[in-house]
C-alpha cells in the first residue's frame, strides 16, 4: 500500500523521512517493474539486515515506486522469504569448489576527496556467456565515498552449481586503521538494457574491518538475465549492467576521525557531555578562536585562568590527532565531571566570562561583535498616544516548540500581548490605558544562538518542581531568513551546528552536529564526545527533529547556532597564521 499522499509527498509523518533519504538513492533510476514486496527493518542495526521476500514478475505498467511497497510503520519484522534471499557476506567457499578468479572490471577514480558521502558505481560486465564456462569474482573500479574505496562485488559461480548472480557493495576502509566502520544505504540495480523491467533491491547496514561487504547471494537468476523479453542482457554486444547507488551514512574510525576528516573529539570525563558540545561549537567560531589564540603567552597576566584554559582546549583541538582531554577547563570552571548541567546555560556562562576577561585588551568587544543582537521591549497604547519603550542587547533567542519550526517560532515571539480589562496599562496621565505588549528585534548578532525550550516546568508527584522534556517535532532549515523581523535587509543565515539532546534534564547525553564548511556546500560532523564521525545532511539536520515516531526518536534539537551569510568569510575563514 502507499504512504504516498494524492499530490506525490509523503505528508508529515515523520517515520517517512527515511522514504525521502531512500527517494535520494533512486534518483534518476529508470523503469522499475521487478520489486520486493515486504517492508524493511530500520536502518543503522546490523543485526537488523533487510527482510526482503522473492521477487515477483509484475505485468509492464506505469512504474510503482519501491518505497511505496515499503512499510511505514517499521516494527520488528519476520521474514517471510527464506534466508538464503536476505543480504549476506559472500560464503566460503568448500576446498572441493572451484575457487573464481579475480577480474577487475574499470579503473578506480584518481581523487579522494573525504567529503562526498554518495555516489553511483556502474559495473559493465562484457564478454556475459563467456563467463558461464567458469567461476568468476568481479570487481567493479572504485568509487570514493566518505575517504573509502567502496566497489561492486559480484560472484558468477555455474561450475560450483548456483545458478544465480550473486551481488554486493564492498568498502576497501581505512588501511591505517583497523577499528573503522561505515554505515551505508544502497540500491542494487540490474538495469534494463532496452524495454523489459529493471530489477533491484534495497539495504541498509554498517561495514567494518573483517566484515567489508554485505549484499545478496541469490540477486538474480542467470537464466532470468538471459531471458530476451527482460531486456537485461544485451546479445549484440554481450554485455549486462549493474549499478549500485550508495550513500554513505556515518563513518567512525577509531573512535576519532582526524585521520582523515581534520578534526577530533572531546574525552568524556564522566557525565561532562554537555561541555563537549559547547567547546566543539565555540571552537568552530574560527574568529573568537583567532582572538584567544592572540593571549597565548603562559605567563600572561592579561586575560584569566577560564579563559586560559579554553584557549588551551581550542589549542589542542586544533593540533591534535587524537581525543582531548578537557580537564583544564573542568578544572578552571570547577565543574564537578559526575553532574550533568544544562548545556544553553554553560554556553551563556561562558560567553560572560570571556567578556569579562577581554575587557582590558584589545578585543574587548570580541564577544559583543559577535553573540551580542539588540532588541526593543515597548508597551503601546491603543487609544492614546503614549508609548513606553526600552533597548536591550541579548545573546540568545529562547523559541518555544508550539509551532513546529522556526520561522513560526519567531513570529509567535514577536507577537504582542494584549494588555486590557483588569490588565490594563498606567500611562500615568493617560490613566489606565487598553494597550500592546511586546518586543521587536532591531539588529541580529553575526552568530544567533537559539535555544528551543524542551524543559517545562512541572510538579512531581511530592509537590515538589521538575523540569520534564518536551520531545516534539520541531523543524529548522539549514538557511534562515529573518527579513520579516527587522528593517535592515541582511538578515540570512545559514545553519553551523546543532545540539542534540536524549534523555532527561539531569541524566540524558549530547551530542553535537558542525557544519565545517558554511561557504559551500554543507560538509557535516557528528562530534559524541571522543568520536569524531562524518555524517550526511539527513543525520545532522533532519533526523534532529524530533517527534515520537523519528528515526532517532530519542535525539532532538536543543540547541542551533546559525551565522549571518554575509559574515561568513570573517567569522568562520582561516587565516594562513592564526595567531595574527
Amino acid at each position: 500500500m502507499s504512504d504516498r499522499s494524492d499530490d506525490g509527498s509523503y505528508g508529515d509523518d515523520p517515520r517517512n523521512e527515511y522514504m525521502h533519504l531512500l527517494e535520494a538513492l533512486r534518483e534518476n533510476a529508470p523503469n522499475y517493474a521487478l520489486l520486493c514486496e515486504d517492508s524493511v527493518t530500520p536502518p543503522h542495526s546490523p543485526q537488523q539486515s533487510p527482510h526482503l521476500s522473492p521477487l515477483q514478475l509484475l505485468p509492464q505498467s506505469p512504474p510503482q515506486s519501491l518505497l511505496e511497497s515499503l512499510s511505514p510503520t517499521l516494527p520488528q519484522l519476520v521474514p517471510e522469504s527464506p534466508p538464503e534471499s536476505q543480504p549476506q557476506t559472500p560464503p566460503e567457499l568448500s576446498p572441493q569448489l572451484l575457487r573464481p578468479a579475480d577480474l577487475i572490471l574499470g579503473v578506480d577514480e584518481v581523487e579522494n576527496d573525504p567529503r562526498k558521502t554518495d555516489g553511483v558505481i556502474t559495473l559493465v560486465i562484457d564478454n556475459f556467456k563467456s563467463m558461464f564456462n567458469r567461476n568468476v569474482r568481479l570487481l567493479s573500479g572504485a568509487t570514493y565515498l566518505s575517504g573509502a574505496k567502496w566497489r561492486l562485488l559480484v560472484y558468477l559461480e555455474p561450475n560450483n552449481g548456483c545458478p544465480w548472480m550473486s551481488a554486493f557493495v564492498k568498502c576497501d576502509g581505512y588501511p591505517d586503521d583497523e577499528r573503522w566502520a561505515c554505515w551505508f544505504h544502497a540500491l542494487l540495480t540490474l538495469e534494463a538494457q532496452y524495454g523489459g523491467f529493471t530489477h533491484e533491491r534495497y539495504m541498509d547496514n554498517v561495514l567494518r574491518d573483517g566484515n567489508d561487504d554485505w549484499g545478496f547471494k541469490t540477486f538474480m537468476e542467470l537464466e532470468h538475465i538471459l531471458e530476451e523479453p527482460n531486456g537485461f542482457y544485451k546479445n549484440e554486444n554481450d554485455t549486462v549492467r549493474l549499478v549500485a547507488r550508495i550513500i554513505t551514512h556515518r563513518v567512525q574510525i577509531a573512535f576519532d576521525g582526524s585521520y582523515y576528516f581534520g578534526f577530533v573529539g572531546l574525552v568524556n570525563k564522566g557525565a561532562t557531555c554537555y561541555l563537549n558540545v559547547i567547546l566543539q561549537s565555540l571552537y568552530f567560531c574560527k574568529y573568537l578562536r583567532k582572538v584567544l589564540l592572540k593571549y597565548n603567552e603562559p605567563t600572561s597576566s592579561v586575560i584569566g585562568n577560564k579563559t586560559r584554559a579554553l584557549m588551551s582546549v581550542f589549542k589542542d583541538l586544533e593540533e591534535s590527532t587524537t581525543p582531548v582531554d578537557p580537564t583544564v577547563v573542568i578544572e578552571a570552571l570547577d565543574l564537578c565531571v559526575y553532574t550533568q548541567r544544562d548545556a544553553h546555560e554553560l554556553m551563556l556562562d561562558i560567553l560572560d566570562f570571556l567578556e569579562k576577561d577581554l575587557k582590558d585588551t584589545a578585543d574587548a568587544d570580541a564577544v559583543s561583535k559577535l553573540f551580542k543582537g539588540k532588541m526593543e521591549n515597548f508597551i503601546r497604547c491603543t487609544e492614546v498616544q503614549h508609548e513606553s519603550k526600552r533597548e536591550e542587547e541579548f545573546m540568545d533567542v529562547q523559541l518555544s516548540l508550539n509551532h513546529g519550526d522556526v520561522l513560526s517560532a519567531f513570529r509567535e515571539y514577536v507577537r504582542p500581548e494584549r494588555l486590557e480589562g483588569d490588565n490594563k496599562y498606567d500611562a500615568g496621565e493617560h490613566g489606565l490605558q487598553p494597550a500592546e505588549k511586546g518586543l521587536k528585534f532591531l539588529q541580529f548578532p553575526p552568530v544567533l544562538n537559539i535555544q528551543l525550550v524542551r524543559f517545562q516546568p512541572a510538579h512531581g508527584e511530592d509537590g515538589s518542581l521538575i523540569f520534564q522534556k518536551d520531545d516534539s517535532r520541531f523543524e529548522f532549515p539549514q538557511e534562515l531568513d529573518l527579513n520579516e523581523f527587522v528593517d535592515t535587509k541582511d538578515n540570512i543565515y545559514v545553519l553551523q551546528s546543532v545540539i542534540s539532546h536524549c534523555g532527561h534534564l539531569t541524566c540524558g547525553h549530547y551530542i553535537s552536529f558542525v557544519n565545517v564548511n558554511l561557504s559551500g556546500e554543507a560538509k557535516w560532523m557528528q562530534f559524541d564526545d571522543d568520536r569524531a564521525s562524518r555524517v550526511i545532511e539527513h543525520t545532522a539536520v533532519y533526523e534532529n527533529f524530533g517527534g515520537t515516531y523519528s528515526i532517532r526518536a530519542q535525539f532532538n534539537a536543543y540547541m542551533l547556532i546559525y551565522v549571518k551569510k554575509s559574515a561568513i568569510s570573517e567569522i568562520v575563514s582561516e587565516d594562513e597564521d592564526i595567531s595574527k
